[in-house]
């Protein structure tokens, strides 16, 4: 039992082994199929030399020993073998006339080796029949005839080492029997000599049949190889924005698939053959002065075969303008003629969009699409090259926005940054196709007026500008109204530098907007001088500040019923020791301006705070706050802090505050307001009536005090409008509980008319006008002035 299965297993074998040598690559049942079927290709490949051989074979084996003794014989092994090939010759033609077959099963190689033992027994019978009766050279003509068979047919069937294992060992056999059985010495020799030709055949069919399954394993290796790479490629070319192109050596596309044509936008048929420069000069003909230079580089590399790198060339595909980037190499022969390009194109849209958006934000603002800062400083440095070599003058605009803030605070910054896209597009209306306007920011804008010969074209622009934006806008269902003021400066004349023509025009523009604002300021030379001055104003002040050297003095308010003074108001004074006494009109708007407005009010409070608390009447003070300090956030702390410091009744304390203040941020202001009031001071309303609406103030937050603004005391009694105004304040303010104080009088009838007519309290030079602490204390009887000058006050 063992045995036979051995047997069957050694069989299985001997028909499933496709070489005698050991293959490097295990190989599935297909690719075994697809092996022998190139194993049988090969060996039906050969089948005419084989025919050939046999009938040439056949030939000489009958003209040698045909005689009547082996004619009979002959006569019948030359049909059988004439059968045999003939069999062979017709399988061989349904072979060729079948086409090739990819895969060959066992059966097959058994069919073939079968053939193979029936050629092996046809050969094997002459030596077996005709070699005892013949003589020596007979012989010897046979045993050569029969070796030569046996190597040449394994040979010819060594691709399926089977059949030639079978045919050599059919052969071999009978030859070394008989020779063996002749039982002569030289027979013997024939017989080694036999089975060493054999052996170094078995050999030889042993490589071959290794060689060629090495080769197919290459092979297979190869076409796993290239169906990676062609699934690599078109995975590549189907998920890439790159794709493969060739050109051949007269410049026309060699490859088009269905990807180039959705690429392109353009058939296959078009594609295939077309010039490739010609193709893309055509593509990016409504680009071409960007298109220009790379059309020129790729022109250049193609005349004179050389590689090219990253050429970005604009196109227009279905009328989109998309980007492409492209590299190549040539290529030759292997005779070394230049055979054409290859390369990679790549679709860089993206990017470029992306790198587009990247340079128009850092040069264009984001919300109306002008140039910003730095795009007019390189259009405006441009310009001055451009003048310097002899070209038109030109001029430079600042405009700035009236009331811009206004409409940010109470209308929201949605609806003021729609305001500035129209206002951008009402600048650009009244532009010529030369000129630039860029945003600088906020409300403020510059112009570039391309061309200005004289002060006769910007004037007359700014003039537009001025008339067309100060027109109406209708804005998010809104009326608004705002103005622009503008500062012109002038090229070369004002300027020869960026930065001096950008500073001119700025101080123009602060002449106009000092001036009153809707209007225009040409540059001026005395405007440096000014601003110099204003600089150097800047300085002191501060200095002043930091170093306490600002005074407060304080105005007397009398209180209309007694006669008496009932308050003071503390009024900050500045003394400079070159150019001496300043006034308040010049200091406290540069202070506002700069921003020391709450370093200088965070010291009046304190000194008048303290100087309060050292009188010994019970008398108020009041003080004034700006917007800024409002701002801040820290102005209730401030106060606290204040009160605190000196020892001084919070109710002594009165803080006027402008209808400014709550223009500024209406919610914001009042919120500060209850908190001051919180704190137990006096919150007095100041310049009433000179506002857009105080009425609906005085609803909003309930006021201690109102003080009508000096512009309506003056000649009250010769005025029926300032009468009627002050009247109604009054009892406005009677109506609501809060007092009133009359600011500037001047006059005894003034003040008889405002006592007549309700006024509680009045102030102006008719009884004082502001002194220092010392001469106040004579004023209110509170001794020697020099015993009771107020100590230095710490400014926080």
């Amino acid at each position: 039992m063992f045995m036979q299965r051995l047997a069957r297993d050694g069989i299985d074998r001997f028909w499933n082994s496709l070489t005698l040598g050991v293959a490097r690559r295990e190989l599935d049942e297909g690719q075994k199929g697809e092996l022998r079927a190139q194993q049988l290709r090969a060996l039906v490949g050969l089948s005419p030399v084989l025919m050939a051989a046999n009938i040439f074979n056949a030939v000489v084996i009958d003209a040698l020993f045909w005689n009547s003794s082996f004619r009979l014989f002959l006569v019948v092994w030359t049909s059988a073998l004439v059968l045999s090939v003939a069999t062979w010759g017709d399988r061989w033609r349904r072979s060729r006339m079948g086409g090739a077959r990819r895969r060959a099963s066992v059966r097959g190689v058994r069919v073939i080796t079968f053939s193979a033992f029936l050629f092996g027994v046809v050969w094997a019978m002459p030596m077996l029949a005709m070699f005892s009766d013949a003589d020596a050279a007979q012989r010897v003509l046979l045993v050569g005839c029969e070796i030569g068979m046996i190597c040449g047919g394994a040979l010819a069937l060594g691709a399926v080492w089977q059949a030639a294992f079978v045919f050599a060992l059919t052969v071999q056999a009978p030859v070394v029997f008989v020779l063996c059985s002749a039982g002569d010495r030289l027979y013997f020799g024939l017989a080694a000599l036999s089975l060493s030709f054999s052996l170094l055949i078995g050999r030889v069919v042993r490589e071959r049949s290794g060689a060629f399954a090495e080769h197919f394993v290459s092979s297979l290796r190869l076409r796993d190889s290239g169906q990676v790479i062609s699934l690599l490629l078109r995975e590549f070319e189907e998920n890439s924005n790159d794709w493969l192109f060739e050109v051949d050596a007269s410049g026309r596309l060699t490859r088009a698939s269905e990807r180039h044509a959705r690429l392109f936008g353009r058939s296959r048929e078009t594609l295939r053959g077309a010039a490739a420069i010609e193709l893309l000069a055509e593509m990016s003909r409504e680009d071409a002065a960007a298109a220009g230079p790379a059309l020129r580089a790729l022109k250049r590399a193609f005349r004179r075969r050389l590689p090219f790198r990253e050429i970005l060339l604009p196109v227009r595909v279905n009328g989109e303008r998309r980007w492409w980037s492209l590299r190549g190499n040539p290529v030759l022969r292997e005779d070394g003629a230049f055979a054409g390009f290859r390369g990679v194109g790549a679709d860089v849209t993206q990017a470029k969009r992306s790198e587009e958006s990247i340079d128009r934000m850092a040069s264009y603002d984001g919300l109306t699409g002008l140039p910003n800062r730095n795009l007019l400083a390189e259009r405006l440095e441009r310009r001055l090259e451009q003048q310097a070599k002899g070209g038109d003058g030109f001029a430079l605009l600042s405009l700035d926005l009236d009331r811009f803030k206004h409409v940010n605070d109470t209308l929201g910054h949605q609806t003021g940054d729609a305001l500035l896209i129209e206002v951008a597009n009402r600048i650009r209306g009244e532009l010529g196709a030369e000129d630039v306007v860029a945003r600088f920011g906020g409300d403020e804008f510059v112009v570039l007026q391309a061309h200005a010969a004289d002060a006769a074209e910007p004037r007359a622009l700014a003039q537009r500008l001025v008339q067309r934006l100060g027109a109406p806008y209708e804005v998010a269902g809104q009326r608004i109204l705002v103005g622009a003021s503008i500062g012109v400066a002038l090229a070369p004349a004002d300027g020869k530098r960026a930065d001096e023509l950008l500073r001119n025009s700025d101080l123009a523009l602060y002449r106009a907007k000092m001036d009153g604002k809707g209007r225009f300021s040409l540059f001026a030379a005395e405007m440096d001088a000014a601003m110099q001055q204003r600089r150097l104003m800047e300085i002191d002040l501060r200095d002043a500040i930091e170093n306490q050297r600002l005074e407060v003095h304080f105005q007397p308010l009398i209180d209309m019923t007694t006669g008496q003074i009932s308050a003071c108001e503390a009024l900050v004074r500045w003394n400079h020791p070159v150019r001496g006494a300043i006034s308040p009109s010049q200091f406290i708007p540069l202070a506002e301006e700069t921003g020391l407005i709450a370093p200088l009010g965070e010291f009046v409070l304190r000194v008048a705070c303290r100087e309060a608390a050292s009188w010994k009447r019970d008398l108020r003070i009041a003080v004034n706050l700006s917007v800024v300090q409002f701002r801040s956030g820290l102005l209730v702390e401030s106060v606290a802090a204040a009160l605190a410091d000196a020892g001084l009744r919070a109710d002594r304390l009165e803080l006027e505050v402008t209808e400014s203040i709550l223009i500024e941020d209406r919610d914001e202001a009042l919120k500060t307001l209850t908190a001051l009031r919180g704190l137990g001071v006096r919150i007095s309303l100041d310049d009433f009536g000179t506002g857009y609406s105080s009425l609906s103030y005085l609803s909003s937050f309930p006021f201690d005090k109102i003080k009508i603004d000096q512009s309506f005391v003056r000649d009250v009694a010769n005025r029926s409008d300032a009468a009627a105004i002050i009247k109604a304040i009054s009892a406005l303010a009677s109506t609501l509980g809060m007092s009133t104080t009359a600011e500037g009088v001047e006059e005894a009838d003034e003040l008889e008319w405002l006592r007549a007519n309700g006024c509680s309290e009045a102030q102006g030079f008719l009884f004082s006008k502001a002194v220092p602490a010392r001469d106040l204390k004579l004023l209110l009887g509170l001794g020697d002035p020099v015993e009771t000058k107020p100590a230095r006050i710490d400014a926080a």
